[in-house]
């Protein structure tokens, strides 16, 4: 301020650590242990937007049938006649608007799991493998969409491979600003007194090699 007499001192801070700047920072919580992933398509007056989605890692996949005799090998899946994807949602009731159609995208690629530009690129142009319309009043709640069996049956019989699905959503009927923003559960859990399983799963049904062998995995 005008008028104060200040005595100016120069202090210089010398480090006892050094950081490497060039280092990632991973965020906070680590992959693969969000409670909720952010799936959202959203704009408003002021001319911000956000469209946000998941990606759903399945890579480690059931191949083979065991034996009720162990000394024998397991039977390999070797066709898959039915697939479902199976979510659960959490609305944010304040933002969504109307119903919703919510599509799965083969986002598979062999680039690091923090390449997002890669991954987005394959969520913005790749076709969906399934996809399921809900009504605004259903959305909290459990939810199974059919995908794609010829994508599964070729993940499945084909060693070594993994499943990724990008999980988007679109509002439907919807004018003007605003939008739909929801949270994936992505974690499987069961309830120890109801029962009930909440989360994501893929859901198929196997055949292996011989006659009259079923199952549902």
């Amino acid at each position: 301020c005008p008028g104060q007499q200040l005595e100016v001192h120069d202090t210089v801070l010398v480090a006892s650590e050094v950081f490497d700047t060039t280092a990632l920072v991973l965020g906070m919580p680590p992959l693969g242990t969000e409670s909720n992933l952010l799936v959202a398509r959203w704009d408003d007056a002021a001319g911000d937007s956000i469209v946000s989605s998941a990606v759903i890692r399945f890579d480690s996949l059931q191949r083979a049938f065991p034996r009720a005799d162990t000394t024998k090998p397991a039977l390999p899946i070797a066709s898959v006649s039915a697939a479902n994807f199976v979510f659960t949602v959490n609305p944010d009731t304040a933002r969504n608007e109307d119903s919703v159609r919510f599509e799965v995208v083969d986002v598979d690629a062999n680039v690091p799991d923090l390449d997002t530009a890669t991954i987005h690129n394959l969520l913005v142009t790749r076709p969906a493998l399934g996809s399921l319309t809900v009504a605004k009043d259903t959305v909290a709640t459990q939810h199974t969409m059919p995908i794609d069996t010829a994508f599964v049956r070729q993940k499945i019989t084909t060693p070594g491979t993994r499943i990724r699905l990008g999980v988007r959503v679109f509002p439907l009927h919807h004018t003007g600003h605003g939008g739909v923003q929801y949270g994936i559960v992505p974690l499987t859990s069961t309830s120890s007194s109801t029962g009930i399983s909440t989360g994501t799963s893929l859901q198929y049904m196997g055949h292996a090699p011989v006659a009259d062998t079923i199952d549902s995995l």
